[in-house]
């Protein structure tokens, strides 16, 4: 970094391209909270592409809040298995 003739603006991109180069940052298509908090959730136990295939698999089946509401137990644990629950 050490040019402190940067703007504000040029020290933030800056900051921002070093960091996006260290850590990956996923951004995903749908913006559906119901499927953010869930992926959120799947995501604590295990790798990013086991999350994706659990909750894709979960996603496919009930695509909705209301459809995981009536899903039994035990079909959705048997769905997100993959991410280790």
């Amino acid at each position: 970094m050490g040019d402190y003739n940067m703007n504000d603006e040029e020290r933030i991109r800056e900051i921002f391209k070093r960091l996006n180069e260290i850590y990956t940052i996923r951004t995903f298509h749908d913006h559906d909270p119901y499927k953010v908090l869930i992926r959120t959730i799947l995501s604590q136990r295990t790798r990013d592409e086991n999350t994706d295939q659990a909750a894709n698999a979960l996603f496919d089946v009930y695509p909705d809040i209301y459809a995981v509401a009536d899903a039994p137990v035990e079909h959705v644990q048997e769905l997100i298995k993959p991410a280790g629950f």
